[in-house]
């Protein structure tokens, strides 16, 4: 993506996780496919599943005009995740 079509653009959640190796494993999926992607959340020292802190956990975001495709690719093989 240019940085044109960047600032026109923003990020959206395509998926939310509770498991940072879910999240990391749905990202790297995306990357594969040549899609930039962040994972906000990354940075938690823990994995969120045991809290009940209203938390979105893990928030897999990608580009508004890539959100099509994104979800079509972690819906493919089942990719387990919280929402989506």
């Amino acid at each position: 993506m240019c940085y044109e079509e960047a600032m026109q653009t923003k990020r959206l959640t395509v998926r939310t996780f509770t498991q940072r190796a879910e999240a990391l494993i749905a990202k790297s999926k995306l990357e594969d496919a040549g899609l930039d992607c962040a994972l906000e959340g990354e940075h938690s020292p823990i994995d969120l599943q045991w809290m009940n802190s209203g938390s979105p956990g893990y928030e897999l975001k990608v580009w508004e005009t890539d959100f099509k495709v994104a979800l079509k690719l972690l819906n493919e093989e089942g990719t387990d995740s919280e929402t989506g």
